[in-house]
């Protein structure tokens, strides 16, 4: 294999790199909890790296998600365009080359617990592929996008890691709503490939589903702004917006769902961000 032979640009094409929000989506919980744990400014430094980090996990993932679903996706309208870059064997250098840089700079520029938490949390990447085909693929992905929240705690030294269960819970849940909405379209061609999507389960019900999903959130948002009222104020803000948007989405439509994703995208992850930062205990 040649390294002049490789096409670099079809490469960023199949990382997503054009595609900004997929990368917002794993930064937010990221920086929900940085902003939850830290106890002076926030600093810029720490902010780019969790940029970064997102753009480098989500384009990776990407490549490794489309190459490991190579054989499935042109059975779903929604991936039928993907570049197919897997054809031939161009694809290995870009992807290696990436991984080793970033990794390295990782290593010699980041704290070792933060490290150990981004390697398992590839170790979470590398398996979603293939989990999402035995359970349920929106809660693979949840559990897999919330991660972020360990690596951002982490990073604002918060002493005690365990406190930020709650503020995971709603990452997972925040995932697992907005996927269910952006992969509704595709309900019809995750059932003739035997991918048990919460869409495929709930059918007409789907809204109401999705409904119950975002309730338990807000409750336990709720919860956890019991002593600021900055934060409940905030949450309610998130639902108001979360329940006239899913009001309006048409989960028959790909373009609707995918504008309830890049609402999430632009809009509710930086007033989930806002919301953790006043539920900061050291605030």
């Amino acid at each position: 294999m040649s390294f002049m032979k490789v096409d670099w640009r079809l490469w960023f094409q199949a990382a997503r790199f054009g595609r900004i929000e997929g990368a917002l989506l794993l930064f937010w919980p990221s920086f929900w909890g940085y902003t939850y744990g830290v106890q002076e400014n926030i600093k810029f430094w720490v902010v780019v790296w969790l940029l970064g980090g997102a753009l480098w996990m989500r384009s990776v993932g990407c490549v490794y998600n489309d190459w490991v679903d190579a054989p499935f996706d042109h059975f779903v309208p929604r991936t039928q365009r993907r570049p197919l870059i897997f054809r031939s064997d161009g694809w290995q250098i870009p992807m290696f080359t990436i991984c080793v840089c970033c990794s390295l700079l990782a290593l010699w520029l980041l704290p070792f617990n933060v490290v150990v938490l981004g390697a398992l949390g590839w170790g979470v990447s590398m398996g979603y592929p293939w989990l999402k085909r035995y359970i349920i693929p929106q809660i693979a992905l949840g559990l897999l996008f919330g991660w972020g929240v360990w690596i951002g705690a982490e990073l604002s030294r918060l002493s005690n890691l365990s406190s930020c269960w709650g503020i995971y819970s709603i990452a997972v849940l925040w995932s697992i709503e907005y996927d269910t909405v952006y992969s509704a379209p595709d309900q019809w061609a995750d059932r003739k490939l035997g991918l048990k999507s919460i869409a495929c389960y709930a059918g007409r019900s789907t809204r109401s589903v999705i409904l119950g999903i975002c309730m338990l959130r807000w409750g336990i948002m709720g919860i956890l702004s019991y002593s600021s009222k900055k934060s409940l104020i905030l949450m309610v803000l998130s639902a108001n917006i979360t329940y006239y948007s899913l009001q309006k989405v048409r989960l028959s439509k790909a373009s609707s769902c995918l504008h309830y994703m890049l609402l999430q995208a632009w809009v509710q992850g930086g007033i989930l961000a806002l919301w953790a930062y006043f539920l900061n205990p050291f605030r």
